[in-house]
């Protein structure tokens, strides 16, 4: 073993070696997070300082976020219905309709637009503004006439001779 080492190879050594340091620091931070978790005893938490994520070791990295809970499939149409029986034959709009439901305007229109538009029941009395419709005995509604349906004349279809130019060749 030769000992004629640089001194530019020895600091390089030396921050090796603190960084393994480092390393081995973590590592045993995270086994015993992982031995708690086993144990059930506390709830796993990442530690970071605040100085590391803004620019020290950790350079742009952020904090894992939680993953969000879904809601159940079509609880917001049972909210809504409810909504628009509770408000009467008068209606109501999409903002009071967002506000006491706690849903954005945004969420509200496209819902009437997809699915409040397949449904019978609902029915658009202004602009933003909606009702429930009852479907049964009772119509306050009255009924307006529809316009006859045109009648469709048949053409005679003669066949097209084509003067555009084939795309292979360019020629007509």
């Amino acid at each position: 073993m030769s000992l004629n080492i640089s001194t530019a190879s020895l600091r390089s050594l030396l921050a090796l070696a603190e960084k393994r340091d480092k390393l081995t620091a973590e590592l045993a931070s995270i086994e015993k997070q992982i031995a708690a978790a086993i144990e059930g005893s506390t709830s796993v938490v990442k530690t970071v300082s605040s100085r590391k994520i803004r620019g020290g070791e950790l350079g742009n990295a952020r904090l894992p976020r939680a993953p969000k809970k879904r809601g159940k499939r079509g609880a917001i149409k049972n909210l809504i219905l409810e909504a628009l029986k509770a408000a009467g034959p008068s209606g109501i709009s999409v903002k009071k309709l967002s506000a006491k439901l706690g849903l954005k305007n945004r969420n509200v229109h496209v819902w009437f637009s997809t699915t409040g538009k397949s449904m019978e029941e609902i029915q658009k009395t202004g602009t933003g503004i909606y009702r429930f419709k009852e479907t049964g005995a009772k119509k306050d509604t009255p009924v307006v006439a529809e316009k006859p349906a045109k009648a469709k004349t048949s053409r005679v279809s003669k066949p097209k001779i084509s003067a555009k130019k084939s795309r292979l060749t360019g020629k007509k």
